[in-house]
């Protein structure tokens, strides 16, 4: 187990999978709440329509990078990996999450 594959773990498949299966689970999104202050403070200082394009692709634009980012570092199996923790973290109440959090991590070792 090198440290590679344990980054791997720790950030996309446990941060980016299971948190965000978690988040949606409960209904509260902080990117959402972050960008939306954000996006309030900086459009009392620069009003326009220019500021509202850029936090409506900032979003996708994270999303994109921890794909691809999840893509590079594990390949197929750490997409599946990563898919596999966020079904893990949307049923979280289910006793089952825990077998599935397990798979996640075992398949993204394997992937890195």
């Amino acid at each position: 187990m090198n440290n590679q594959s344990k980054r791997f773990v720790k950030q996309f498949v446990l941060g980016f999978g299971f948190l965000s299966g978690v988040w949606v689970r409960i209904g509260f999104d902080p990117e959402d709440y972050i960008l939306g202050y954000a996006h309030t403070a900086l459009d009392y200082v620069f009003p326009g329509n220019v500021l509202s394009l850029w936090f409506w692709i900032i979003p996708i634009l994270f999303l994109g990078v921890s794909i691809f980012g999840s893509y590079r570092n594990g390949k197929i199996l750490g997409i599946l990996a990563v898919f596999i923790a966020f079904m893990a973290g949307l049923s979280v109440p289910e006793l089952y999450f825990l077998v599935l959090l397990a798979l996640a991590v075992i398949v993204g070792f394997i992937a890195s």
